[in-house]
């Protein structure tokens, strides 16, 4: 695979509702973070693409797609390559946050229809997991789902060292990254489908690890600080306290997954190497 010619990148923005700004903060910091290696964008959203434009550069020469033409758009993809990333919220109800219905099994009927012969659909909204029990089956294509979590919340946060101010999807910062400075984490040689997915996950894991141990963190914190303030040790105040900083403690667990017709490994990015 080439990420420079004859792929498209495709990003689905969608809601029910308004779509959240940040998440265009996202696909702005994935094309910047490439620096010129991604030549066609397209940009499922109802938002108004000179309003999005306006605020972000980086999307001036992305082609604007509205919802209701999500599937047919995907079905119609005349790129070899496909990438196809999920940047919006989800749920247990709808899967994806849109309009339309892109259940897993529309959409995966969608990606099948496709005329291009590589495809990597990265999920990153929360609930990924529905997708992840799929029938990938198709013949003369290669087709990769990567889950940023399974059935629960996926986790969005700044991150200041990378300097990201925004409350940023991690797993879509993640494939960024990788792209743009590729890490051969099997040994093989080469750069492909499964080394991007390994470092994704080892990235994600990172993050939620550093997140729990904030949490824990600050618990112990607000322990101290009462034992400094009351000068008393007593167990069921610190039950009492506990019980009452729980209710806001996050849980920041991703399970990333794969699901694939093809092996990963062998799907290379040859214009990285």
């Amino acid at each position: 695979m080439n990420i420079q010619d004859n792929t498209t990148m495709l990003f689905i923005v969608t809601s029910k509702d308004v779509v959240e700004e940040r998440f265009f903060s996202d696909i702005a910091y994935f094309i910047e973070k490439l620096n010129g290696k991604v030549n066609d964008v397209t940009i499922i959203t109802n938002e108004d693409a000179a309003t999005i434009v306006s605020k972000y550069i980086q999307l001036s020469n992305a082609i604007f797609i509205k919802e209701t033409e999500a599937l047919s758009t995907i079905e119609r993809i005349n790129s070899e390559n496909l990438f196809v990333f999920v940047n919006c919220h989800g749920s247990l109800q709808d899967g994806i946050d849109c309009s339309q219905n892109l259940r897993p099994y529309p959409l995966t009927c969608a990606i099948k229809k496709s005329r291009a012969k590589n495809i990597i659909v990265v999920l990153c909204q929360c609930f990924a997991g529905m997708y992840s029990n799929v029938d990938l089956n198709c013949e003369n294509k290669s087709i990769v789902y990567i889950g940023a979590t399974g059935l629960h919340s996926s986790i969005s946060m700044n991150i200041p060292l990378l300097q990201i101010n925004w409350s940023a999807n991690i797993s879509l910062i993640a494939v960024a990254i990788w792209l743009a400075n590729p890490i051969d984490v099997d040994g093989d040689g080469v750069f492909s489908v499964i080394d991007l997915f390994m470092f994704l996950s080892t990235f994600t894991n990172e993050i939620t690890h550093f997140l729990e141990k904030e949490n824990n963190k600050s618990l112990a914190e607000s322990i101290f600080s009462y034992y400094q303030t009351t000068q008393t040790q007593s167990l069921p105040v610190v039950y009492k306290l506990a019980n009452e900083y729980m209710p806001n403690y996050f849980v920041p667990h991703q399970f990333t997954w794969i699901k694939k017709n093809c092996n990963p490994a062998k799907l290379i990015f040859e214009d990285l190497i």
